[in-house]
């Protein structure tokens, strides 16, 4: 009767154990669901603050059609608040290409577009 007691004791710690761990894993893997998306964007808006410092002046995000649309999925997997920050900076580079604008309000905007677009870039690794 003891060893029945005795298995029947290590066979619920092993099954606790076992839960635990899954549960474990279960929650770390729905943290890195979208890793490969967020990867994605991450070097989509470094490839465009890059592309906009390039240009600058000649700068159209019409051209842009991918970056702009990996920017608008992005709207499942980031926060609303940084997502609201995307497209402020799209309506902006949307603005920035088709109004008319002095020289020197222009360089303003450009500089103005070329922070909005740095503060947004990703500053850390994803993975963690």
């Amino acid at each position: 009767m003891d060893i029945t007691n005795l298995l029947t004791f290590f066979s619920t710690c092993a099954a606790a154990t076992s839960a635990y761990f899954s549960y474990k894993a279960i929650k770390a893997s729905t943290k890195n669901i979208f890793l490969k998306d967020k990867n994605k964007l991450a070097i989509t808006i470094n490839d465009l603050y890059y592309a906009f410092g390039r240009e600058f002046y000649n700068f159209k995000m019409s051209e842009y059609k991918d970056e702009r649309r990996i920017i608008l999925e992005s709207k499942f997997y980031v926060s609303s608040n940084l997502y609201d920050n995307f497209l402020k900076v799209l309506n902006t580079l949307d603005d920035f290409e088709t109004i008319e604008m002095t020289r020197e309000r222009k360089d303003a905007e450009a500089v103005r577009l070329k922070n909005m677009i740095r503060d947004i870039s990703c500053k850390f690794r994803l993975d963690e």
